[in-house]
């Protein structure tokens, strides 16, 4: 009789338990490891690489997200799915490690790994294709001066000065994440890199 209550307390209280939350932990758990390894191989130093989220894991978020000039990121993003894009960014930059290679860049970001060190693998991730830089609003839709400004493409700026392109009402800066969704045709809207390089021009 004893024995038949236990076991039945045992089955009532294992259903109050979540199903795969051991699981889940464990997952999580992984997921906060694998992106402390990829904090401390790019100097950001987490601590101790143990898989718990303690105060020198969210230093090490904190300037990761100010490298990147993202803003901070919490600590409870790690948890994803999706990433945000500076933990995105790292880990696509720390899984690819062993198949880039400096040889292979454009002078310019030869420079700029001579300067930055490995932490440019991680802008670089952020950057969009060079396939898809350039001027996205078509010719006879053009009513901000996109395309007396094409040449900008590829060009450093200042997001921070008083820009005054040609033919454009007004200017909006754009470098990651949304923007609002008001629509002014004499807007050119100015999207750059993590170093600030022009990479599309579009009008709204």
């Amino acid at each position: 009789m004893l024995r038949a209550f236990v076991v039945g307390l045992w089955v009532s209280l294992l259903a109050l338990v979540p199903p795969g939350s051991a699981e889940a932990q464990s997952g999580l758990r992984e997921d906060v490891f694998d992106i402390q390894t990829a904090l401390n191989f790019y100097g950001f130093v987490p601590g101790p690489v143990d898989g718990v989220v303690g105060p020198a894991t969210e230093r090490g978020l904190d300037a990761l997200g100010r490298y990147l000039k993202l803003g901070p990121v919490n600590a409870s993003a790690m948890e994803g799915p999706p990433l945000p894009p500076a933990l995105r960014a790292l880990m696509d930059a720390f899984e690819a490690r062993n198949g880039v290679y400096g040889d292979e860049l454009e002078p310019k970001d030869q420079e700029r790994l001579r300067r930055e060190g490995e932490r440019f693998w991680i802008r670089k991730a952020l950057q969009p294709d060079l396939e898809t830089w350039g001027v996205t609003t078509p010719r006879d839709a053009d009513t901000c001066g996109a395309w007396d400004n094409e040449g900008l493409i590829g060009q450093p700026i200042d997001p921070n000065s008083t820009l005054v392109p040609r033919g454009a009402g007004s200017v909006r800066v754009i470098y990651f994440g949304p923007v609002t969704m008001d629509f002014r045709p004499d807007r050119l809207n100015i999207r750059i890199d993590p170093w600030n390089d022009v990479t599309n021009l579009s009008c709204g």
